[in-house]
């Protein structure tokens, strides 16, 4: 029912990046996994503050919906690979209505139904893909910086 809300897009040249990465000494490692910690980190927690924005503590009918989660609470962070130095972080949402939120929803035309009645669209918001690309750029800014700062030559095409 609810889609993958991961975007990709490919980097030319990053695999390799990355391998020189996990071949790099064991300082230039630990500050690389710092940057990565810091802007996976920094993500999720721009997503939550945007998410918290739309926080509503009450429904339509004004009952409470303090007993069900909101959307900032299910932003998750994880990490792999970093004991080998080289960490890849993630920040995922694993709300089942998240898709609706970020993508939006159509007009809804009750044909079967006693009413006839039409549900609005619900506006796509796109949180996730803006604050992410973003946020993936600076840090790849800061990874490159650091290997020049080391002496190591890194081409990048804008």
């Amino acid at each position: 029912m609810a889609q993958n809300l991961a975007q990709g897009f490919k980097i030319d040249g990053l695999d390799e990046f990355l391998e020189e990465l996990r071949n790099a000494p064991k300082e230039i490692q630990a500050k690389a996994e710092q940057i990565v910690r810091t802007a996976t980190y920094s993500t999720a927690h721009n997503i939550r503050t945007v998410y918290q924005k739309h926080r509503t503590d009450t429904d339509t009918y004004g009952r409470s919906k303090r007993k069900r989660k909101h959307l900032a609470d299910h932003v998750v962070v994880r990490f792999r690979g970093s004991e080998t130095g080289a960490a890849a972080g993630r920040v995922w949402i694993d709300a089942p209505h998240a898709n609706f939120f970020e993508k939006g929803t159509k007009i809804r035309h009750w044909t079967n139904h006693p009413s006839q009645k039409n549900t609005g669209a619900a506006p796509a918001h796109h949180v996730v893909s803006t604050i992410a690309v973003a946020k993936r750029r600076r840090m790849h800014e800061e990874l490159f910086a650091l290997l020049r700062d080391q002496g190591l030559k890194v081409m990048t095409r804008a």
